[in-house]
């Protein structure tokens, strides 16, 4: 994928561009003469899914595969959350004491989503990943990504 360098000054409220480039050595020699950070982007990044009709799900489910009903699958911009990723949190709610499976994936729909978090789910309970109990300072809440080995 081709990348783009953009110069950039200030914070907050004067943060701005000053320039974009397509060759990091030039935007290098910008900065060495008036000053500025670089910021790298790819362009393009969603290429693929996007013209393949897909999009950034995040779906949260718990071991029997329910979804809660404070938390529907729903698309996410990609620069908030990671797609293909697995997270898990434990919530401690009023009639509710429960780990859940927080996934991040590729998919067209809501359906497909849901389909891909309960292949994902039905993965880490047979791998013996899903977590017994609560976070705490000696218990992490992370659900390493399948294939990781971890």
């Amino acid at each position: 994928m081709s990348k783009i360098y953009v110069v950039t000054v200030g914070q907050w409220d004067d943060y701005h561009i000053c320039d974009v480039f397509d060759d990091e050595e030039l935007a290098g020699l910008y900065v060495t003469l008036y000053g500025g950070r670089i910021e790298k982007y790819e362009l393009n990044p969603m290429e693929e899914s996007l013209r393949q009709g897909r999009a950034a799900w995040c779906v949260w489910m718990d071991y029997w595969g329910n979804q809660p009903s404070w938390e529907e699958a729903r698309p996410v911009h990609t620069d908030t959350l990671l797609p293909d990723e697995i997270r898990s949190v434990f919530v401690d709610r009023p009639n509710i004491h429960s780990w859940y499976l927080i996934v991040h994936c590729w998919a067209k729909d809501s359906q497909d989503a849901v389909s891909i978090a309960n292949t994902r789910r039905a993965q880490i309970i047979t791998l013996g990943r899903w977590p017994t109990q609560p976070a705490g300072k000696d218990k992490p809440s992370f659900v390493s990504p399948l294939g990781s080995g971890a």
